[in-house]
This record gives structure tokens, C-alpha cells and sequence, in this order.
């Protein structure tokens, strides 16, 4: 079988049996948030750094992002202790992997307080989810753009796990701008919400803390 069509060697470099143009997968989701009301507010406060502060924590988000670049290649020795690979697919997992939410447990679930403690934290919650859904199409723009460019390219690499590496590199820090882009995001609207006027708004709808 010829060179592959669309492949620009490197020098030295011929894949044969290969046929295929590479594919790309996204598995973008977010994990169900997990409720807490372990630690009392004294206890969160600590835990989080606030002891010396005049802020007492009464509730707080947390989320873990995962992303993953998993590369596949068709690798062909080519002798010398060298060989040649082409992209075979890919998938990039760009997930929410855990969403903890932690609620002082000194206030009773049928109070004011926990009620609108839980307003807000569920917002939090909401926001990781429009955050994640704001860098999703510029995720996907970019992934497209990497594999068209790694479909292109042949890596010459000493071993199949090598060239599966240089690949991951690549595609990693094409995309890398759109995971930052959630980052960034999800930081300005959480930022919306936890400021002192609205921490005051929240403290004005309840008699009782």
C-alpha cells in the first residue's frame, strides 16, 4: 500500500496498512454534586483558612476537573531502533469529575438559614455546569483543529509509545486554551455571587443564623 495520502512523512518514514483518516471523540460531563453537612461551621471555617479572618464559612462548593488526552496510533517499525506512527483516534475526556457541596451542619434542614445557604450553593453548582457548557464549543472547534493537523503529520518516534506521547503533547496543548477558558469562567461567576453585598442580601432573608 502507497504512503498514506494525506500524511506528510518525516524523513524516512512510510506507513503501510493504513488507510484511515484518524477520529476524535469528547466526552464532556459533569458528575452529580455530593451534599455534606459533616463539619459544623466552626469546623468549615478552619478547615478553609478563616479562623483569622472575620468570615465564618456556612457553606461551600468545590469541583474537580478532569482532562484527559487518550491518543491511539498506528506505529510501524521502520528499523534502527526507529519507527513511524499516524494518529489512529482519539478520545479527550473534559469532565466534571466531582462536585462536593458542604452545608454547616448547625443549621436544621427545615431552617431559613440552611434554605438559603442551599440557594446559593446550588447556584455555585449551576455555575460549574454553564461554565463547562461555555468551553465546550471551543473544546470541540479546537480538538477538530488538532486532529486535521495531526492527519497531516507522521511522528518518528522510537516506539509506539513514544510517538502515542509526542501526539498526546500536541493535541493536549491545542486544546489546553479552551480548558483554561472554563477556568477563567467558571472563576467570574462564582466570583458574582461571593461578595460582601451579596453575602449581606443572603444574611438579611432569615431572622435566625
Amino acid at each position: 500500500m502507497a504512503l498514506l495520502p494525506w500524511a506528510a512523512a518525516a524523513e524516512g518514514c512510510r506507513i503501510t496498512g493504513h488507510d484511515k483518516p484518524p477520529k476524535a471523540s469528547l466526552d464532556a460531563s459533569m458528575a452529580q454534586p455530593i451534599y455534606s453537612r459533616d463539619l459544623d461551621k466552626r469546623q468549615m471555617t478552619a478547615r478553609h483558612g478563616l479562623l483569622k479572618t472575620n468570615q465564618t464559612e456556612l457553606g461551600l462548593t468545590t469541583s474537580e476537573v478532569r482532562l484527559e488526552v487518550m491518543p491511539k496510533v498506528w506505529f510501524q517499525p521502520q528499523g534502527g531502533g526507529r519507527g513511524c506512527a499516524v494518529l489512529d483516534s482519539v478520545t479527550v475526556v473534559f469532565r466534571i469529575s466531582a462536585v462536593r457541596v458542604e452545608i454547616a451542619r448547625d443549621f436544621p434542614t427545615d431552617s431559613c438559614a440552611y434554605r438559603v445557604i442551599r440557594e446559593h450553593e446550588d447556584q455555585h453548582v449551576r455555575f460549574v455546569r454553564q461554565a463547562l457548557e461555555f468551553a465546550l464549543p471551543d473544546m470541540r472547534r479546537r480538538l477538530a483543529a488538532a486532529v486535521e493537523e495531526q492527519r497531516a503529520l507522521v511522528t518518528r518516534a522510537s516506539s509506539s509509545a513514544a510517538a502515542a506521547k509526542a501526539v498526546q503533547d500536541a493535541i493536549s496543548a491545542r486544546i489546553r486554551p479552551a480548558f483554561e477558558a472554563y477556568e477563567r469562567e467558571a472563576r467570574r461567576l462564582n466570583a458574582s455571587i461571593d461578595t460582601p453585598q451579596s453575602y449581606a442580601a443572603l444574611h438579611r432573608r432569615c431572622a435566625r443564623w
